[in-house]
């Protein structure tokens, strides 16, 4: 009997939990059942779950991926979080430690209807919690030794679908002595009113051209109200990602989205290199803010057409931006030529909405103003004053596009600038049509039905505005801090049409 009883406590370790094998670097944990409070004071229970990716390395940044709204039958069964486990995967052989937790509760009805996401903020509190103390030392928390490895910090938040929109809400979710690094947000839905204000942290919103899902591409919006947020003095940056659809993104999704026809299909890229790039870009960004404080294109010199083996079209706001011109009275600016400088509204108002075919991603708002720029002739050009020198600028950003409707756009548009300084002097600088935001958006005009019952015609993808940035340091021969105006030109094209949103430097 002695020597039973000192073989069974070999055997089990002296009493102690053995510590789960990891599948690669990924392990699949499940803390039991814990409970949330609902507005109402009605308790919820649901079962802690989800999936760690462990680096090999201390003291690395936490990424939390938050999964969205999708078909549920049994909270505890549909694990939305495994679909991402390519990217836990992947960002812990980087050197992240990644938690990819299971919030189905909160969009499930097996205790009562949700509300909004006051449960994922919720389980992401409780949980973060857990891993906390697992990082502290303490090793029951997920039955593995976590001890040192992540860094408290540098956290980053990424969601997709309505975690999309849900991870601009988690700030508060975090450990009291956490520290939010920055977020991304991916093909989000704004599938209800912000209830917080917008972290003061560099954020990366992605809008893949072919969402089958959110059709509207929603996270335009999200990027409109950064920009409109005076508040918010981040870096932020939009990616239009071309030939990307929403479930590409997530493994357990039904694939393709269930909206695309087979047209739609033939035009996906494949999804094994829509997950590259989200997979490429997500390192990448939190390398970035975690160690210099701003996301991956806001602050380069040169913003391309292409990012991790994907064509793209980038906007980037800077918060050190001075803007120089926004659109207003067309009285201000001065035009030479055949050429004509209107005042446009984009609006989900019929009765606001002016700028007939052209169709932004986005546009839950009202009133939008663009400044709709044709010419008809070789040479013209539009002056537009600047207000104030840019003489500590780093940059010159132009948020604008071509306008894909006018069929004179085809082969995009080629463009000069000239900066005319206050003692007149002159510098110019051409920029020629592969630059993105010269670019025509392929698509044709299709017979849709109006919001007034009517047919209309509608362009069949989106024109989303481009940032066309311009390195000043070339500018050497003008006094930056003196400068009058900017004169856009047209010398090599005999006819087209631009939509011009703002111009603003960056230091």
């Amino acid at each position: 009997m002695l020597l039973t009883g000192l073989l069974l406590i070999v055997m089990t370790g002296c009493g102690t939990q053995k510590q789960p094998t990891l599948d690669g670097r990924l392990l699949n944990y499940d803390l039991g059942e814990s409970t949330l409070t609902d507005s109402t004071g009605r308790e919820v229970p649901y079962q802690m779950q989800g999936v760690l990716g462990i680096p090999e390395e201390k003291n690395c940044p936490v990424v939390v991926l938050i999964h969205g709204a999708h078909p549920i039958e049994k909270a505890s069964e549909d694990r939305y979080d495994t679909g991402f486990n390519y990217l836990a995967q992947s960002l812990s052989e980087q050197g992240n430690l990644v938690i990819s937790m299971n919030v189905a509760i909160n969009y499930s009805f097996e205790d009562g209807e949700p509300n909004g996401n006051e449960r994922t903020r919720q389980v992401v509190a409780q949980q973060l919690e857990r891993l906390k103390k697992a990082v502290d030392g303490d090793k029951e928390q997920f039955g593995y030794d976590l001890s040192g490895v992540g860094d408290f910090t540098k956290v980053v938040l990424m969601g997709h679908s309505r975690g999309g929109l849900d991870v601009l809400e988690c700030a508060k979710s975090l450990p009291s002595d956490a520290q939010l690094a920055g977020i991304v947000s991916v093909a989000p839905a704004t599938y209800k009113v912000r209830e917080t204000d917008f972290p003061n942290v560099p954020i990366g919103i992605i809008i893949p051209q072919m969402d089958g899902d959110v059709i509207s591409l929603d996270g335009s919006d999200i990027y409109e109200e950064l920009l409109a947020d005076e508040q918010y003095t981040g870096d932020a940056e939009l990616i239009y990602l071309k030939d990307a659809n929403h479930a590409y993104f997530n493994t357990q999704l039904t694939q393709p989205d269930l909206n695309h026809n087979d047209a739609d299909i033939a035009k996906l890229m494949p999804a094994e290199q829509q997950r590259s790039f989200l997979t490429g870009y997500l390192a990448d960004f939190v390398k970035s803010v975690t160690t210099t404080g701003k996301p991956v294109f806001a602050s380069a010199s040169e913003l391309e057409s292409e990012a991790y083996g994907c064509d793209v079209l980038l906007r980037v706001h800077s918060g050190t931006e001075k803007r120089l011109y926004t659109v207003g009275n067309s009285a201000s600016l001065v035009t030479a030529g055949a050429v004509t400088a209107t005042q446009e509204i984009a609006s989900s108002l019929p009765a606001e909405h002016t700028v007939k075919t052209f169709k932004m991603p986005g546009l839950a708002f009202d009133h939008y103003a663009l400044q709709h720029i044709v010419w008809t002739e070789t040479g013209s050009n539009v002056t537009i004053p600047l207000a104030g020198g840019i003489g500590n600028s780093r940059f010159l950003d132009i948020d604008m596009a071509v306008d894909s409707t006018d069929l004179k756009n085809i082969n995009g548009q080629s463009m000069r600038l000239s900066f005319t300084d206050a003692d007149g002097n002159i510098a110019s600088y051409a920029v020629d049509s592969s630059a993105a935001a010269l670019r025509w958006q392929q698509g044709e005009l299709v017979e849709q039905m109006g919001w007034d019952g009517k047919p209309m015609q509608e362009y069949s993808t989106y024109t989303p505005l481009v940032t066309l940035r311009i390195d000043l340091s070339q500018f050497s021969s003008i006094n930056l801090s003196g400068i009058a105006s900017l004169k856009l030109s047209w010398e090599e094209s005999a006819a087209g049409s631009i939509m011009l949103r703002s111009i603003s430097s960056v230091v």
